[in-house]
């Protein structure tokens, strides 16, 4: 670059060796000629940029961006898509107000850096995927795509070295997290030497942040230091504070002239290879004692590149001054530095582990509250627009003494504050023991996620256009329970955009569906999802294992699963498409609105941005409703717990055609919350109704129907049941979308029963019971060579000996049919004939279940519950 006076600092950093570089960007900064005014007359030499950075820019109020948002809202943009246009037109602009440096330099200056998702930072493939798309998409050759140093970062920056990319490793905080970034760098040279590259064509630099490390370590010096330690032992503390930043820098920057100057670089530079510059990044003060310029003056050095916040800059610009090679000045005292701190119990490599734990989430809370900035001015509470968003409901309670118990207990939820400690996850309203309250706390995440998920929904943007553009044509989803109901009531329910993939679901171990779902879809152009909470659910593992022997291409499969399960690690390490980590304070039971329920229904064509708008109006109302008598999750479960309290605990669910389906969904998720300590609400789902005369007192209706879809026989046989005295609660969903409503009411209707009938409705304290017993009968089986304390009947069993077992049911009891076999029509169908033949003889309830998964549905129930049931297996 051609300079004419040495007067300013940044030109005279440029002599040093040292590339001065701006921390930011935004439209106002481009339009109002300010950037291309430091380029002209300051020689700043480059920007970077970052999802804070883009936040911060794109969310405050006159941004600039804001009439661009709605042009791209109009025209029918995603979220992520209108991220995308926004940002790649902002670094577009900038390379180009840069081009000039770029090519006067050589193409040593002039870069502009631009992140890949931060949700991507344990995703080597996502990431080099994506970095290629960027590079595409922005299409100028002085853009520099950051990837974080994390383990899959690095993988991915040796991978996209290796293929030419100009690569940004930022988030580098310690000198371990520094020498494999470096590796990973001279690796990917190395591999495009072998494919016979050109090496002269890749820059990169390698972003070590700065003044973090004194943020951190200040804290933890402060809380070393005590009033009544002696004077020596306190200096000695005191006297580190404000050192380690720059005494780590100097560390790393004696092990970049290392490198530099090694023989694997020397041979590579023959070739026409450049080095990777050291960046220091997070060069502003963030404590205010310290001079403004302390991350900056220290640490000038060869071949290095200082990314300044504008501030810094313009401080820089009006007072810095430049002692060249200063970072390599002093390395005797930043090793002193470093050894009194170990000294102290502060390691910088474990320290750097931890900021670079903080930089990612960071980055990653940053892009999320853009996404549901863009999301909330999308005004998707279009819904609101005076049509109701959830179903109106009709209670009929039955008797007097119902209702007076259901004022009752609102006059104690109201007094006891119930509305606003559930809203505050308080564990206290379930139980009171310590052990249970660490379980509930860890269990409440669902009454935040329909928010949670507004800030995530670019990714499922982004999952189904990688779909389409790949030419997916089918989806499978392994899981049970909770992983597989909510998605399975989605695709059922809802209306799917046409050309969907078709959607399959596989909650069982039955060989002959097994083979069936492998010969409806063709490998090829199939998309597997493999849903597990804990990725160690067995049927789940093995459904995987066998497909993913059959399909050899772990590109097909995607994981949902929470963080650090076995499956997230197996998933990373083979090389999945997608991994979708879910918050861990959510229950399998408790996850339809979340990434278990709404992954799936993204490739399936269902409108997921509809049903989270719902439940986010229904959570609104839930917050802002203070009367729980208006408060409609809160009344329904006050409702249901007093009935179930006073003997009425059969809840019967009758559905219209379009919503049968949301009734297994029900069935798991009240029998799995309340059957525990005896207790429990046993629903019976897919029961045809009956005359009146066929019922004992125990049960209670709930109607579900949606609007315009009514049968005159049931509508007769319900009010039949209203004038016998039955409780009947009737609902009248608006439209197939308030389904995302209705999960939430639920969900938080369940949660209100359960506390009244004091237990926790977020374990599972009879599944490890279960299995032991399991063993035991197993052992048994194995000595004796018979099953023992069961009664087993050839098929057909004749009534003379099922009559005897048939007998043994207590009062208010119940008959389960419990089927191991292909969960077809034709075999749902056989048992619901034998399940209404044997109601109408007994008059009592009848359920049915396909194994294993009901298991994992109303299983606890059977195991933890009412102690009134009796099982027949098939």
């Amino acid at each position: 670059m051609k300079t004419e006076s040495l007067a300013v600092p940044t030109l005279e950093l440029c002599e040093a060796g040292q590339s001065p570089w701006l921390d930011q960007i935004n439209r106002q900064l481009i339009a109002s000629g300010r950037l291309q005014s430091l380029i002209e007359q300051s020689g700043l030499l480059g920007v970077t940029s970052n999802p804070t950075i883009f936040e911060k820019a794109i969310t405050q109020k006159n941004s600039g961006y804001e009439k661009d948002i709605r042009k791209l809202i109009a025209a029918g943009k995603s979220t992520f898509e209108i991220y995308d246009d926004l940002t790649v037109s902002d670094i577009r602009t900038a390379c180009d107000l840069f081009r000039k440096v770029h090519a006067e330099s050589g193409g040593e200056h002039g870069y502009v850096s631009l992140e890949v998702m931060p949700a991507l930072a344990e995703d080597t493939a996502g990431t080099v995927r994506e970095a290629l798309r960027l590079v595409k998409t922005v299409a100028r050759e002085n853009l520099m795509i950051k990837v974080p140093a994390t383990p899959a970062g690095i993988a991915a920056i040796r991978a996209l070295t290796g293929q030419g990319i100009c690569v940004n490793a930022t988030l580098i905080f310690s000198l371990k997290q520094y020498s494999e970034v470096a590796d990973a760098y001279l690796a990917g040279l190395e591999d495009l030497a072998r494919r016979r590259g050109d090496l002269r064509r890749v820059r990169s630099v390698a972003s070590a942040f700065v003044s973090r490390f004194d943020t951190l370590i200040d804290k933890q010096l402060e809380s070393m230091s005590h009033p009544d330690q002696d004077p020596f032992s306190r200096e000695n503390v005191d006297g580190l504070r404000g050192k380690s930043a720059i005494a780590n820098s100097k560390l790393l920057y004696r092990e970049f002239r290392r490198l530099v100057d090694s023989d694997r670089f020397r041979k590579l530079a023959a070739k026409g290879a450049h080095c990777q510059k050291l960046l220091w990044g997070s060069t502003s003060t963030k404590n205010p004692a310290y001079p403004d310029l302390l991350y900056v003056e220290p640490i000038v050095g060869r071949d290095t590149v200082n990314t300044m916040p504008l501030e810094t800059l313009e401080a820089f610009l009006d007072h810095g001054h430049v002692c060249p090679d200063s970072a390599a000045e002093n390395f005797e005292e930043a090793l002193e530095t470093k050894a009194r701190l170990k000294a102290l119990g502060i390691d910088l490599d474990q320290i750097g582990e931890i900021l670079q734990g903080q930089g990612v989430r960071a980055f990653c809370e940053s892009f999320d509250a853009l996404m549901k900035s863009i999301e909330a001015m999308r005004s998707e509470i279009k819904c609101e627009n005076g049509k109701p968003v959830w179903a109106s409901v009709r209670y009929d309670l039955g008797s007097e003494k119902t209702v007076r118990g259901v004022e009752a207990a609102l006059q104690k939820l109201e007094k006891t504050g119930f509305q606003k400690r559930l809203l505050d996850k308080d564990p206290g309203l379930w139980k009171k023991e310590a052990s249970h309250q660490a379980v509930i706390s860890n269990r409440l995440g669902w009454l935040t996620v329909p928010d949670w998920m507004s800030g995530q929904l670019y990714l499922l943007d982004c999952l189904k256009s990688d779909a389409r553009a790949n030419g997916i044509t089918d989806v499978v989803l392994f899981g049970m329970g909770g992983s597989s109901l909510a998605p399975e009531v989605m695709s059922l329910i809802c209306k799917r955009a046409p050309g969907s993939p078709r959607f399959h679901v596989l909650d069982t171990t039955d060989p002959g569906t097994v083979l069936e779902i492998g010969k409806a879809v063709s490998l090829k152009t199939t998309l597997f999802i493999v849903a597990s909470k804990s990725g160690a659910t067995i049927e789940t593992q093995s459904q995987y294992r066998y497909f993913a022997a059959k399909a050899n291409d772990p590109g097909r499969f995607v994981a949902i699963t929470d963080k650090g399960s076995a499956l997230e690690k197996s998933a990373r390490a083979d090389g999945f498409r997608s991994v979708f980590v879910n918050p861990g304070d959510i229950g399998g039971r408790y996850s339809a609105l979340s990434f278990f329920g709404l992954v799936p229904a993204a490739l399936m064509g269902v409108d997921y941005r509809g049903l989270v708008c719902r439940a986010r109006s229904f959570l609104a109302t839930t917050r802002t409703e203070s009367s729980v008598r208006k408060n409609p999750g809160i009344y329904l479960g006050a409702v249901l717990g007093v009935l179930a309290k006073s003997g009425k605990d059969k809840l019967t669910i009758v559905t219209s055609k379009s919503l049968a389906s949301f009734g297994a969904w029900l069935e798991q998720l009240i029998a799995e919350s309340t059957g525990k300590e005896g207790e429990g609400i046993i629903p019976i789902d897919g029961e045809a109704l009956a005359d009146p005369g066929m019922y004992r007192t125990d049960r209670v209706f709930v109607v579900l129907k949606l609007k315009g879809e009514s049968s005159a026989k049931d509508e007769d046989k319900i009010k039949r049941l209203r004038k016998e005295g039955f409780p009947v609660i009737e609902f009248e969903w608006p439209d197939r979308l308030a389904l995302g409503a209705e999960f939430l009411r639920w969900e938080i209707a369940t949660a209100v029963s359960s506390a009244w009938l004091g237990i926790n409705p977020f374990d599972e304290p009879n599944v490890k019971e279960a299995k032991d017993a399991t063993g035991e009968v197993l052992e048994g089986l194995k000595k004796a060579g018979k099953l023992a304390g069961i009664d087993r009947f050839k098929s057909p069993a004749s009534k003379l000996a099922v009559a005897p077992f048939l007998a043994k049911m207590p009062p208010k009891g119940y008959l389960a049919l419990l089927v191991y076999g292909p969960r077809t029509k034709e075999w749902a169908d056989r048992f619901n004939q034998l399940r209404l033949l044997l109601r109408d003889g007994l008059k009592r309830p009848v359920l049915v279940g396909f194994g294993p998964r009901y298991l994992h549905s109303i299983g606890q129930l059977y195991k933890g519950g009412p102690q009134t049931g009796l099982f027949m297996e098939f």
